[in-house]
């Protein structure tokens, strides 16, 4: 399992590490290791709490990483997940996407239109670290699961998320606002 973002409140690594330690706690960690890339003001809160819960053999802070080594993490990783308290849009779920990994996120926000819960990943409540467990659990519990979801994911990202659909979308919304205010019919 996979992670990369800032080390900080809103992005909830806190709940995720309790989510690893819920699943340890039940003697069901259904992955061998938990890696967080990424840095920030969090880290030795962070540090502190993999200690306390003592889930160090399963969690790996990496710090910040980029290029080839990222791409390897991504390579590894059967889920990426982050269930977020507060993202706007999340850019990094269409990362994991672009790579064709599922993606675990929040159940409300950015994330929770960018991931189709059932069909490119799963949504959680991010403020219940048993949930987040009980989807962590229900990802890793068909292997064949995650990876259908991950192309499926990379597929929704091709069809979706492009440039040039962002484009087409923009102007049709401008067309629409500009018709409404002249009273005309809607033309890009």
């Amino acid at each position: 399992m996979l992670t990369v973002a800032r080390l900080q409140f809103s992005k909830n690594h806190r709940g995720l590490l309790a989510a690893v330690a819920e699943l340890k706690r039940r003697g069901t960690v259904p992955f061998r290791r938990c890696v967080i890339v990424g840095d920030g003001p969090e880290l030795v809160d962070l540090r502190r709490f993999v200690t306390e819960q003592a889930i160090g053999d399963i969690v790996t802070f990496a710090g910040n990483v980029t290029g080839r080594d990222l791409d390897g993490y991504y390579e590894s990783a059967g889920l990426f997940a982050l269930p977020a308290f507060d993202e706007g849009f999340g850019l990094v779920y269409l990362e994991a996407a672009a790579r064709a990994r599922a993606s675990l996120g929040p159940d409300h926000g950015g994330p929770a239109e960018i991931i189709v819960d059932g069909e490119t990943g799963w949504h959680a409540d991010p403020f219940d670290p048993c949930h987040i467990a009980d989807a962590l659990q229900s990802a890793f519990s068909q292997r064949s699961e995650l990876r259908r979801r991950g192309l499926a994911a990379r597929s929704r990202l091709l069809s979706e998320f492009t440039v040039e659909r962002f484009v087409d979308s923009f102007e049709d919304a401008v067309a629409r606002i500009v018709a409404a205010r002249t009273g005309a019919a809607p033309s890009r």
